[in-house]
């Protein structure tokens, strides 16, 4: 099994210049959206999600999928967790009791250089598109 994994990187190195890039991206690009969900990055969780994602990249929808909705939920919880930490049952439950005045106001009082992470995770998340396979 080594032999497999070790031939099939070095193969894909080997026959694409963009390789190596795009694990480097991949690898921060996951460990800010760990963060971004309100877990801690841990090295493991991240290597097993970008092999995973090494794996499925051959199935292009599974793989933008993936990438995007992981992307798009972190993005937008980023400033969320900074603020409260991880998400709860409580925090989920007060989407459904709240108003648009009350919305309105919490997304106020979330200062402007959380939003400036915020829009770097989604740019990363983006990046991952740009770069060839």
């Amino acid at each position: 099994m080594k032999k497999l994994i070790k031939h099939f990187i070095k193969n894909k190195i080997a026959n694409n210049e963009y390789f190596l890039p795009k694990i480097i991206l991949l690898f921060i690009t996951f460990s800010f959206i760990h963060c971004g969900l309100g877990y801690q990055a841990k090295f493991i969780y991240t290597i097993g999600v970008v092999a995973f994602l090494i794996f499925i990249n051959r199935v292009k929808f599974l793989y933008i999928s993936f990438v995007w909705i992981f992307t798009i939920i972190s993005t937008i919880y980023l400033p969320i967790t900074i603020l409260y930490g991880p998400p709860s049952f409580n925090i989920l439950a007060s989407l459904f009791y709240t108003n648009k005045d009350e919305a309105i106001q919490f997304l106020s009082l979330i200062p402007y250089y959380y939003l400036f992470i915020f829009f770097i995770n989604f740019i990363f998340g983006n990046f991952l598109f740009t770069i060839k396979n």
